[in-house]
């Protein structure tokens, strides 16, 4: 059994918003009328900010999509860039320049933001410094855009993977599947291990 003597007696309370992407980019682009969304984000002291490395693979835009997102029209409850399955490393810089400058202009305490570089496991190149792989993942452009703001924020960047990597016939290779009918499964959920995904929560 374990030592009560060696447990830890402290209790935290955390209220977490988990909101999805389109809503964050809807609430950038009409702070007005998302402003329930909008307000969450930009009172919060502590946020992860979760980087997608896949974010312009997920779906080939058409022409008529690929316009600017200061050009975008609205489509049923959401501006129509927030909810397009995929965005140029253009818009989503413009995101995350819209995302900071909305946080610091903010009059609030100190905010700590945890940059969490997601899906590592399915880059082609690996790294010790975070800071380094987000540069070599999203490019110079928003590299020096978080950069930039490391001196008005407590900020910290994370290399992160839920699916993590699996011992498979002695390799060791990312635990998930390839297959059309299983992507996104893990390969071997009996030892599923995480990789760094608690680090920002206890930074």
């Amino acid at each position: 059994g374990l030592d009560s003597n060696k447990l830890s007696t402290y209790t935290h309370y955390i209220n977490f918003h988990n909101n999805r992407g389109a809503d964050l980019v809807a609430a950038l682009l009409d702070p007005a009328r998302f402003e329930t969304t909008f307000l969450s984000i930009i009172k919060s002291q502590y946020l992860l900010i979760v980087l997608d490395p896949n974010f312009e693979k997920t779906e080939d835009l058409t022409p008529t999509e690929s316009s600017d997102i200061d050009q975008s029209s609205n489509v049923d409850e959401y501006p129509e860039v927030a909810l397009r399955p995929g965005m140029s490393k253009d818009n989503y810089y413009k995101i995350l320049t819209m995302l900071l400058e909305a946080l610091a202009n903010y009059n609030s305490p100190k905010k700590y933001l945890a940059v969490c570089i997601t899906k590592t496991d399915t880059l082609k190149i690996s790294s010790s410094d975070p800071w380094y792989l987000l540069e070599r993942t999203f490019g110079q452009k928003i590299f020096r855009l978080f950069d930039n703001y490391r001196r008005v924020f407590n900020m910290e960047a994370f290399a992160t993977s839920a699916a993590g990597y699996a011992t498979i016939k002695g390799k060791s290779t990312p635990n998930f599947t390839h297959s059309i009918n299983d992507h996104g499964k893990l390969l071997d959920s009996a030892h599923w291990r995480p990789i760094n995904c608690a680090a920002p929560f206890f930074w």
